[in-house]
């Protein structure tokens, strides 16, 4: 990775961008779909997304960066005992190359710094599983779909 990868606050002047990246995500899980069916059910997905967040408080909507493009969502909530990681998205075409990664690792910074343990859900199928792994989440329960993971910050060490 040669560009810094960064996060800022969603604007408004991101709405486009959000809801087009949510609808390739959701074509993805859609493959096969004709054209003419799949192009609603991935707008109606992604407007259902967005109103689902309403749900959460408070929620932290971050852009992706790499370099000055654009490439990613992630959404989040910070209550008091726990983050929650309600969304991570990257472009398909900036995927594998330590993106994700880096703004996982940005916003988990955050709940280190409180020492609180940060949650997610994954579906079982997404390749994303390994990530979380690999970045020191745990599976902590599964139902037929996702699995249910959770990083918790290792304690400093206390000098005396």
């Amino acid at each position: 990775m040669t560009e810094a990868v960064r996060l800022r606050p969603r604007a408004e002047s991101d709405d486009g961008f959000a809801h087009e990246l949510r609808s390739q995500h959701a074509a993805a899980m859609m493959p096969g779909l004709p054209p003419e069916l799949g192009a609603p059910l991935c707008d109606a997905q992604a407007r259902a997304f967005e109103a689902s967040l309403l749900s959460y408080e408070p929620v932290f909507d971050w852009i992706v960066e790499y370099g000055p493009t654009s490439v990613g969502r992630l959404v989040s909530c910070e209550r008091e005992t726990e983050q929650l990681l309600i969304d991570l998205l990257i472009a398909p075409q900036f995927r594998g190359i330590g993106i994700g990664a880096a703004a996982l690792e940005t916003a988990m910074l955050s709940a280190t710094t409180r020492g609180v343990s940060t949650r997610l859900s994954v579906k079982k199928s997404n390749p994303a599983a390994r990530l979380y792994t690999r970045l020191g989440f745990v599976v902590t329960g599964s139902d037929e779909i996702s699995l249910f993971m959770q990083h918790t910050p290792q304690p400093k060490p206390h000098y005396v």
